[in-house]
């Protein structure tokens, strides 16, 4: 008898606590039953907060200025020149304040007449072609080049309108009339288009382009 009421004790169900309550809920109910529906609901909810975060820390830059040297990065002479350019190029409407990218146009080797070589060669050797394409890019409109490369180029026929910085002599200010690339409909980019309409597109961004250059050249005239 005895050993009855003990084997009928073992056998009872102890009553679970809080926490295993919810683990068994957890695992037998919920998660067998909505675990894709919370799979996709984090995912979604990760894709959302990723793209605010990228929102937030987008700049959408009123002018890309490429700063173009001999020798190493600099980050002073950058975050000096920025502030300057900041203080006299205005905004294009894009935010109420004035955002300047500053191209660091490093060419990684000695200033000419500091190490081993020509100039020239120094110039192909460290990247000199990254200029020329910058030179090609109608969205750059102003330049800032210390001494020797602003010689260099305009000796090559570049930056007829370069003058030196008054406050900041070692480096020129200048601009870069780069050609406007017009849109064509035989362009199979555009082929969905009509040619009437990218027509319209052209003289509309040749305008615009036409302003923006007006403005880099006042700009040069104030920082000479």
């Amino acid at each position: 008898m005895d050993n009855e009421k003990e084997l009928s004790a073992v056998n009872e169900e102890a009553p679970l606590s809080g926490f295993a309550r919810f683990e068994d809920w957890l695992t037998n109910s919920f998660w067998f039953h909505y675990k894709w529906y919370f799979i996709l609901a984090v995912f979604g909810i990760t894709v959302l907060i990723l793209a605010l975060v990228g929102l937030a820390g987008h700049v959408e830059y009123d002018w890309r200025v490429v700063y173009a040297h001999y020798g190493q990065e600099d980050p002073a002479a950058c975050k000096e020149l920025k502030g300057l350019l900041e203080g006299v190029l205005p905004e294009t409407g894009k935010n109420r304040r004035v955002d300047v990218e500053l191209i660091d146009l490093a060419y990684g080797g000695p200033a000419p007449g500091t190490g081993s070589g020509e100039p020239a060669e120094l110039m192909a050797e460290n990247g000199e072609y990254r200029l020329y394409a910058f030179l090609e890019d109608q969205n750059c409109y102003l330049y800032i080049l210390d001494a020797d490369t602003f010689k260099r180029f305009s000796g090559l026929g570049y930056f007829s309108d370069g003058r030196p910085l008054s406050s900041l002599p070692r480096f020129y200010a200048a601009t870069n009339d780069a050609q406007v690339k017009l849109l064509s409909a035989s362009d199979p980019a555009y082929s969905d288009y009509s040619q009437d309409f990218l027509d319209d597109v052209n003289q509309e961004y040749a305008q615009e382009h036409e302003e923006l250059l007006a403005i880099a050249r006042e700009t040069v005239g104030k920082l000479g």
